[in-house]
């Protein structure tokens, strides 16, 4: 049995490939910046593999007896409340937020019930503040402690369904992904908040943030606030310009971490705490070199066969004004060749101008320096042009300071 001196933190996750890794680096976080006694409850399913479970073990030994883990199979502890909410919520499993969503409205259930309170923590935050300042935090008259959307998006909240409707007050409306809940007075309703969400979502499809969606509507009014240290969105951070890393928890929401962005400070901090996990090894290590190569050996390819087509045609070149220097520098185009502003002052791209210009020089190869190459492809096959024989992506053939293609640390680290 857990004991009232331990800090109780909750995860939860679906694995679809490689997502244990971020849930490591924010526990490997939590637990290098607390002296405190920390049990960690990671409510997962069968995709939990043993090798990955065997890493979370790993990890929060090294931590001797102030550290300990609890793993619930949420298929066998909660199944009928898992079968409920996938036969009555439509897409659960599919959404771009994945079942894990919802799983901790199931924390209640699972959990023992000596335990009085917790805090949840999304998978993509790194704690870079002693957690047991978020522990003694005051709930609110209904159990929680939220961080309100508009504080952790200085100002700018993504549309929310339950906002525009006036379901939820706008200045009310909170980020699930750090809770501090007094599980006593959750459990309490949790029956009702299952059931109430799941006719929420029937008759409100415009809501996408099922777990959040379903907890604003019953906690909203009456939660505590949480100052924006305990959930500070990175995206967020670096638009206002902040630089300096701070004692936060910072959330990387919105696909934040780029680690092929290394001059960043909020990716450095990550990289510095993932680098602290089991997940960082050899085999690691390999997987990220052979993608490396990969991508590297893909860019070549490509210039080779943009090398082929180019002889005897004209490179007709289309971009932005700002781009244009760069971009005819690096080409050094020749008699017949040109280069065209599709790009507007705003950064739109105005498609109909370049269709237009590209008619005009059908026989030409046609190199693009703007972005939304891959949304414009089928349009311009559509027009009667063939992607990679009549058009490029011209961005990978130019430095990432000159406003070329690089790549996506986000998307790369996801895949390893």
């Amino acid at each position: 049995m857990m004991q009232d001196d331990w800090i109780h933190v909750c995860y939860a996750m679906h694995d679809g490939g490689g997502f244990a890794k971020y849930v490591g680096t924010s526990m490997a976080s939590l637990l290098a910046n607390t002296k405190a006694r920390v049990a960690l409850h990671l409510l997962h399913d069968a995709t939990l593999t043993e090798e990955d479970r065997a890493k979370f073990s790993a990890l929060v030994s090294r931590y001797g007896a102030r550290a300990r883990i609890a793993f619930y199979l949420l298929e066998q502890l909660a199944a009928e409340r898992i079968a409920y909410l996938t036969r009555e919520i439509a897409g659960m499993a599919e959404s771009r937020f994945g079942p894990a969503a919802l799983y901790r409205l199931l924390a209640a259930d699972v959990l023992p019930k000596d335990i009085s309170r917790i805090i949840y923590l999304d998978a993509d935050t790194v704690v870079n503040l002693d957690i047991a300042a978020l522990y003694a935090e005051r709930t609110g008259e209904n159990g929680f402690a939220v961080c309100r959307e508009d504080v952790v998006t200085r100002g700018l909240p993504a549309p929310q369904y339950l906002r525009t409707a006036g379901l939820v007050a706008g200045g009310k409306y909170f980020n699930s992904g750090v809770l501090l809940i007094d599980l006593a007075a959750y459990r309490h309703c949790v029956h009702d908040v299952l059931a109430g969400g799941v006719q929420l979502l029937r008759k409100c499809p415009e809501c996408f943030c099922y777990d959040q969606d379903i907890l604003n509507f019953f906690f909203a009014e009456g939660a505590a606030d949480l100052p924006l240290r305990y959930n500070d969105f990175v995206v967020s951070a670096r638009r206002v310009g902040e630089r300096e890393i701070k004692p936060h928890i910072y959330h990387y929401a919105g696909k934040a971490l780029d680690v092929m962005a290394t001059e960043d400070a909020y990716n450095r901090l990550f990289v510095h705490c993932f680098a602290q996990t089991p997940w960082y090894d050899a085999a690691f290590l390999m997987r990220l070199t052979e993608h490396l190569r990969t991508a590297y050996e893909s860019r070549k390819k490509t210039l080779a066969r943009m090398t082929d087509l180019a002889a005897g045609r004209m490179r007709q070149l289309y971009g932005s004004a700002a781009m244009e220097p760069a971009v005819c520098d690096a080409f050094a185009l020749r008699a017949g060749e040109s280069y065209r502003i599709v790009v507007d002052a705003a950064g739109e791209l105005v498609v109909g101008r370049l269709i237009a210009a590209m008619k005009e020089k059908r026989d030409g190869l046609h190199i693009f320096f703007f972005d939304g190459y891959d949304a414009l492809a089928p349009h311009l096959v559509r027009a009667g042009f063939e992607k990679e024989k009549d058009f490029f992506d011209g961005r990978i053939f130019l430095p990432a300071g000159s406003g070329g293609w690089q790549l996506s640390g986000t998307d790369l680290f996801d895949g390893l």
